[in-house]
């Protein structure tokens, strides 16, 4: 009887702790990788006025125009999108583009990830009354779609670590530049993509980033962020820092203009606390 006791109030706390994670995130963004002033700050009001915290996932396409035109780009980001719907409980996917947002929410109603409901999926044209689509920057910094990372602060803290004369586009996928290896198909698309980008204008810098307690690695106490089976911080940056290293390398060889710099988002108690460059 007391073993059940001790059981069911595991199982208990365990219910509330993820009830109380669901409730940080039950939104995903899809939105194109401008470098726009104000999306993030629009984009947190549009998540409140929906009903929700304002704090989401955000997947981030170069050229969303071309998003249902390309079908292997479309697939990925449909994966991630019911990925990141999966992980955090969300209840809906915003399509948040600088221009007509129907295309793709149409076609993202009618994947396998999406049918019988269960998830809203909805857009909004960003633009303003006499504005066109912002300029691209010639600095992309590549994120994880991680929801704590997606603050109004981020792109600010970005730009202000590595003294970059300009706010960088982001551009957020899943998993961050971890995936960005040789040899993995999602590293070999986006550098295929990165390559057109460059092509219609030269990317400048590309700031590479990882950030800490991921949680496809198994969080702050993965095992291979562990000394002697406890979490070692230190340990974490050493691991992080080689995937930077190596996506470092990738990018370098396929991009050789561009500038490539590396660091390390950290996140403490479910926010952005802050980043580390790494030098790789």
């Amino acid at each position: 009887m007391q073993t059940e006791k001790k059981k069911g109030v595991r199982d208990d706390a365990a219910a509330t702790a993820q009830a109380a994670h669901a409730t940080m995130c039950r939104t995903t963004v899809i939105a194109s990788a401008d470098a726009y002033e104000d999306r993030t700050a629009r984009l947190v009001e549009l998540v409140k006025g929906s009903g929700h915290r304002g704090r989401f996932d955000l997947l981030t396409v170069l050229r969303p125009e071309r998003l249902t035109r390309d079908a292997r780009l479309f697939d990925q980001v449909a994966k991630d999108a019911a990925l990141a719907i999966r992980l955090h409980h969300g209840e809906q996917i915003l399509v948040a583009l600088y221009g007509d947002p129907q295309p793709i929410v149409a076609a993202l109603k009618r994947r396998p990830e999406f049918e019988g409901g269960g998830v809203e999926i909805s857009g909004v044209d960003l633009r303003r009354p006499g504005q066109g689509v912002p300029p691209q920057s010639p600095i992309l910094a590549v994120t994880c779609m991680d929801f704590r990372q997606h603050d109004d602060t981020l792109r600010q803290r970005i730009k202000d670590a590595f003294g970059l004369p300009a706010m960088p586009s982001i551009f957020a996928i899943a998993g961050a530049a971890k995936e960005l290896v040789d040899g993995l198909p999602r590293g070999r698309r986006v550098i295929a993509r990165l390559r057109k980008r460059d092509a219609e204008r030269p990317i400048e810098k590309i700031v590479l980033t990882c950030h800490t307690d991921c949680g496809a690695m198994g969080g702050d106490a993965a095992p291979a962020f562990c000394t002697d089976g406890r979490p070692d911080p230190e340990r974490q940056l050493k691991v992080l820092g080689e995937y930077l290293r190596a996506s470092a390398a990738c990018f370098r060889a396929a991009l050789p203009k561009a500038r490539v710099e590396t660091g390390i988002v950290r996140l403490k108690d479910g926010r952005l606390d802050g980043v580390l460059p790494v030098r790789a």
